[in-house]
């Protein structure tokens, strides 16, 4: 029995239209017969967009079945994948329950659930008719597998079909070699290549124009991002770093001196990291990693989860207005907010990489947007396969907010020390105190 409390229910309204319009290079390869649908290309090409679109529109279609979505993580499907199929479904004002403990939406006699597959034991065969792996080279082999097992042995459950997405990162990748493979098997697979020209009508001038010009800063990407072809994983920045679960991190590492990182964003993300820092080795937790928001957006949000009002806020110095804009208290639709102790942060890049690289990095597995940037962080590389001294100038604010905290921050033995604040070298432990008893759940839906 599922309590009334568990359940929202929205009633629909009015379509906005906005994700009205179907990409049919993709929708033309959905409903083919083959089992497993591999979808890979580069960025912008519209692929997890159109697999949200139908994936909603099956469970619109009341034929009483189950369907799932999922990702490696649930931080990285509360804080990507679970956003659009929400905002997909209020623009299509689809009238809908959705049950955030059991993490499923409901419409009519359909169901279907947002999990993660932190343990393949969760996924039961025959309980789902389509499954899809948004982000797939996040996921195991062995739990691709585990997967094709559970999903099969049901003799009674229809033969259920498998979605993956992905950009292919790195050649050696188990989804690369599985869909190179899955081309000479084209009765069980369907595999589609796809590009930011398969939905140029869709992309901003800007986005196109980041994408091209890549050919101008890295190769690799270049050929990951724009052309959609497998890359090769060379020259990466950040070696030196585990992913940890941050429950399993001692009570004293949330006592240790704290301060954070910001990069401003809206077409690309904007990024708050916090990073506590015991003895000189950083605990960096993802706190904020979100685009198409303002600052003002970032203000309230800082105001009602909590963040520190005299922490030091290392902040990408090249943004003025916006850093004295979080230091401002204000009024703002009549509640009183109050303003933080940001800073600018240093801005020169190579040595500020250089201090990052001098320490091991714990980074909390539930900072998704963190755990992506790290692995494909890399330096330039010219045309002539010369490595130069620069890191590539894409999907990096992660990167930029946690180099602006360790680096401006001027770390001495775990102490923060800096000219604004001299006087926090002898300050007593209770000014770094905060709650011990867990770390924050940022990403709890």
């Amino acid at each position: 029995m599922v309590k009334r409390s568990e359940v929202d229910v929205f009633k629909g309204g009015t379509p906005q239209n906005k994700y009205a319009y179907q990409n049919t290079r993709f929708w033309s390869k959905f409903a083919q017969p083959q089992k497993t649908k591999i979808f890979y290309g580069g960025a912008g090409s519209g692929k997890s967009l159109s697999i949200a679109q139908y994936f909603l529109s099956l469970l619109c279609n009341n034929d009483g079945k189950r369907r799932a979505v999922l990702r490696k993580t649930f931080p990285s499907m509360a804080t990507t994948t679970y956003l659009v199929l929400k905002d997909v479904l209020s623009d299509w004002g689809v009238p809908y329950k959705e049950n955030k403990t059991k993490h499923y939406f409901e419409v009519g006699r359909n169901k279907l659930y947002y999990l993660s597959l932190d343990n393949p034991e969760k996924i039961k065969g025959g309980e789902f008719s389509d499954i899809w792996l948004e982000e797939s080279t996040e996921f195991t082999k062995d739990d691709y597998l585990q997967l094709e097992i559970r999903l099969s042995r049901d003799r009674e459950s229809e033969n259920p079909h498998m979605f993956m997405s992905f950009n292919p990162i790195d050649a050696n990748h188990w989804c690369v070699k599985l869909a190179e493979e899955a081309l000479e098997d084209r009765k069980n697979f369907l595999v589609m290549h796809s590009t930011y020209h398969d939905n140029i009508r869709f992309l901003s001038r800007s986005f196109v124009r980041s994408l091209e010009k890549l050919i101008e800063s890295d190769e690799n990407y270049y050929r990951v991002y724009c052309l959609g072809e497998p890359g090769i994983l060379k020259n990466i920045i950040y070696r030196n770093y585990v992913i940890e679960n941050p429950l399993d991190w001692p009570s004293y590492v949330f006592n240790a001196p704290t301060a954070y990182g910001l990069d401003f964003g809206f077409n690309h993300h904007m990024v708050l990291v916090q990073i506590y820092m015991f003895e000189g080795i950083p605990y960096i937790v993802e706190r904020y990693a979100k685009d198409k928001k303002t600052t003002e957006d970032l203000y309230i949000w800082m105001n009602e989860n909590n963040i520190s009002s005299t922490a030091e806020i290392w902040a990408d110095s090249a943004r003025p207005d916006q850093i004295q804009s979080l230091c401002e208290s204000k009024e703002i639709n009549g509640v009183q907010y109050h303003g933080f102790n940001v800073l600018p942060a240093k801005k020169d890049v190579i040595a500020g990489i250089d201090a990052v690289k001098s320490r091991r990095l714990h980074i909390s597995s539930d900072s998704p947007r963190i755990i992506t940037e790290i692995k494909g962080y890399k330096y330039k590389e010219n045309k002539d396969g010369v490595v130069l001294e620069e890191p590539v100038k894409f999907r990096d604010d992660a990167m930029d907010s946690i180099r602006y905290c360790i680096f401006s921050g001027d770390w001495i033995e775990g102490d923060i020390i800096t000219e604004n604040r001299p006087h926090m070298k002898n300050a007593p432990v209770e000014v770094y105190q905060i709650n011990t008893n867990a770390p924050s759940k940022v990403y709890q839906l």
